[in-house]
């Protein structure tokens, strides 16, 4: 049996998910109530957030985005014939799908853009892409912290980004993780070019803000906003990658420019995300319009 026919097989029992969602509550929960412990225990004061700053880290997000859309789009094109147009707004819209509790709200979008769709084979591209950061962006910002690399940041990020992209495509193919299926990892362009410009609108939002050491602190929150992609069930990581933050960084910053630094950069995720979904919402509408 192939690996990921196991995780097939453990997430089709629906007491299995039943205990991964609520798992993921509770700790969503938990998280929230304890960063507005922090927000009311450290008076934060929001006023220095300027509007270009937002700008800025959202355009390089949105950049991002188009990568990461493309990297989806050919996976699915290689995969099952879709149309490289088709799938990436149909991947965008479902960015919607995330402030849904519960790992549904994405696979729900996506698999009802488009009845020839498999759900099987959407599930499996989904899998291999929410475990994408996780392999890729862990390593690599353990690597950094470790070795000290931060004086170059974004040429460190960068190379070790590569490194583990192709390390990671090349263990896929090799043991035929997915079936006889192309992995969403052969999109290595889309994927390297995504993490980097994602950690350049983190970058240029703690500089901006004046936080200080924003290398380290940009590496950090690239740490906890993968560790927060482990825990199903939580709205788009909701709380759980705030409170990882505060932790780890606990010696490096005061809570309260931690928790500016998160605010913004929930607002810079959020608008993205709404952006795309959006745009892609407009554009399923439209098709079936035509249709």
């Amino acid at each position: 049996m192939k690996f990921f026919d196991k995780i097939f097989k453990f997430l089709d029992s629906k007491k299995n998910m039943k205990v991964l969602r609520t798992v993921g509550w509770i700790l969503s929960f938990i998280s929230i109530i304890f960063i507005i412990n922090e927000f009311n225990k450290n008076q934060i004061n929001l006023t220095n957030v300027k509007l270009s700053t937002i700008f800025t880290s959202l355009l390089l997000m949105s950049t991002s985005y188009i990568y990461f859309g493309f990297a989806w789009s050919k996976f699915f094109k290689k995969n099952l014939g879709l149309g490289t147009k088709n799938s990436f707004f149909y991947w965008s819209y479902s960015n919607l799908g995330k402030y849904v509790p519960g790992f549904v709200g994405i696979p729900i979008l996506r698999i009802s853009q488009d009845n020839k769709i498999k759900s099987k084979d959407l599930f499996l591209g989904i899998i291999e892409e929410q475990i994408t950061p996780i392999l890729i962006l862990i390593p690599t910002s353990i690597l950094i912290l470790n070795l000290n690399l931060i004086d170059n940041l974004i040429l460190y990020f960068g190379l070790l980004v590569i490194f583990f992209v192709f390390v990671f495509g090349f263990l896929y193919e090799k043991f035929n993780l997915f079936s006889g299926n192309k992995s969403y990892m052969h999109s290595r362009i889309e994927l390297i070019l995504g993490f980097i410009f994602q950690l350049l609108s983190i970058y240029i939002a703690c500089l901006q803000l004046g936080i200080s050491d924003p290398e380290i602190i940009s590496i950090y929150y690239t740490l906890s906003s993968s560790i927060a992609l482990l825990i199903i069930g939580s709205p788009a990581g909701i709380g759980v990658r705030e409170i990882i933050l505060l932790q780890i960084t606990n010696n490096l910053a005061s809570s309260e420019s931690i928790l500016v630094i998160l605010i913004a950069l929930r607002v810079i995720y959020f608008l993205t995300d709404v952006l795309y979904g959006v745009v892609g919402m407009f554009f399923s509408f439209y098709k079936d319009r035509n249709n």
